[in-house]
């Protein structure tokens, strides 16, 4: 696949084309250990050939040729409070999108997840503690997520 349109369930045409100009490369990363496997075969693939195993709810990267991270529509943060370097989280390839509360909340429990120390960062007061409870919360946000993406529609 040389370009994505993860956004174009809700955008429509204004949706941005990832990989349009052939400046862009495009990575799909499943939510599980990154290895080897997963490098793409050629500059514009989104999978290592692996398309038909492919998890459903994965990560899409784009790389510029200067090597910066392309997320004009990405609406969940990063650590630091400015957007993720990911292009999108995607449920069978459609951008999921989230509100503020509902994006520090999931990335707070991913956070607590790993073991991470949230303190001194934008995400301070949503820390989570690991706990049935927040894994809960995690399937809510996705849920609701998916069922934004996907409304009626089936995946």
């Amino acid at each position: 696949m040389k370009f994505a349109q993860p956004f174009a369930h809700n955008r429509g045409r204004s949706a941005y084309t990832y990989g349009q100009d052939a400046k862009e490369w495009l990575m799909s990363a499943e939510l599980t250990k990154l290895g080897p496997e997963t490098v793409p075969i050629d500059g514009h693939s989104i999978s290592s050939g692996v398309v038909i195993g492919q998890m459903p709810l994965t990560f899409l990267y784009v790389v510029n040729r200067e090597g910066d991270y392309v997320n004009p529509e990405q609406t969940l943060p990063g650590f630091d409070g400015s957007p993720a370097k990911s292009a999108a989280m995607t449920w069978y390839g459609r951008g999921l999108t989230f509100n503020k509360t509902s994006g520090y909340n999931l990335l707070a429990a991913s956070a607590a997840h790993m073991g991470v120390d949230v303190e001194g960062t934008p995400m301070a007061p949503f820390k989570k503690e690991r706990n049935a409870a927040m894994y809960a919360e995690v399937v809510e946000i996705l849920a609701s997520a998916i069922a934004d993406a996907w409304g009626k529609d089936e995946a």
